[in-house]
């Protein structure tokens, strides 16, 4: 009888040590199933993050797509009848934006996209042609016969120059932007370059007042652009060669009598421009 006691309590020591070693076993796997669920979901949270952090770091690169640009033209000029007149001065004001197509930058570093600019007005003014008129010039005035009067007060706009006004809206064109330093976690980061063109609609207004003459025309012209500019931030400086021509209709002509008054036919004028600029992003 001891000996059967002796061997149940030896059995059910065993079979007791196996069922402990089971759920210690099932313990262990449940703790290492779980330890892989939260190392990849720390994984996956830390990708995510990395992510969102670069995508915030390509947006402050590339966010600022509205501009304002004021520019100079040191060089312009325009043709008709084959006479070309070259600029004195001119200066130019534009507002557009700029909508790029890919979220995420070509190689980390290019980006395409459309650029709009909505207005875009430009002031030229003509330097005085190289010809000289004779019949009625007298020692610089204009004679008219024996009245030795002055010619009165509209004759003092006769003889202002030529001028150019054109102003353009909803020029459209591609836009390719660089930013070469994207990689680097500095201020360098936000230096890039960019080139671009665009087709601009533009309704064009030329003034004549020389020679004792006032005439005015106008025309729609179909212009073009292509420029380039260098960024920092919100700050740019860039270069812009603008192109194009109409054909102008006669809409007054002042200081003419009506026989003197006829139909001319439409003048083409060519116009080419080139401008330095500096433009403001926000």
């Amino acid at each position: 009888m001891k000996k059967i006691l002796i061997t149940l309590i030896a059995l059910a020591g065993i079979f007791s040590g196996k069922a402990q070693e089971t759920v210690e076993n099932d313990s262990l796997a449940l703790l290492k199933s779980q330890l892989e669920y939260a190392n990849s979901e720390l994984s996956r949270l830390d990708a995510e993050n990395q992510r969102l952090a670069q995508e915030k770091k390509w947006s402050e690169i590339w966010s600022k797509g509205r501009y304002t640009m004021i520019a100079y033209s040191p060089s312009a000029s325009s043709t008709e009848y084959g006479i070309k007149s070259n600029a004195s001065f001119g200066f130019a004001l534009a507002k557009g934006n700029q909508y790029f197509f890919n979220k995420k930058p070509f190689g980390g570093m290019v980006k395409v996209g459309l650029d709009m600019r909505w207005t875009d007005i430009s002031f030229i003014k003509y330097k005085k042609a190289d010809y000289e008129v004779t019949d009625g010039w007298i020692d610089g005035e204009w004679g008219y016969g024996d009245d030795d009067d002055d010619s009165g007060f509209l004759d003092s706009f006769t003889d202002l120059g030529r001028y150019d006004l054109h102003v353009s809206a909803f020029c459209f064109g591609p836009v390719v932007s660089v930013a070469p330093l994207s990689h680097l976690n500095n201020a360098a980061r936000f230096l890039r370059a960019t080139l671009y063109c665009h087709y601009k609609p533009t309704f064009g207004v030329h003034l004549v007042s020389e020679d004792g003459e006032m005439d005015t025309s106008m025309a729609y012209c179909n212009m073009w652009d292509f420029g380039g500019k260098i960024q920092y931030r919100g700050l740019a400086l860039g270069l812009e060669g603008c192109w194009g021509s109409g054909k102008y209709s006669q809409i007054s002509s002042l200081f003419e009598s009506d026989d003197e008054e006829e139909t001319l036919p439409k003048i083409k004028r060519k116009f080419s421009n080139f401008r330095i600029y500096i433009a403001f992003s926000f």
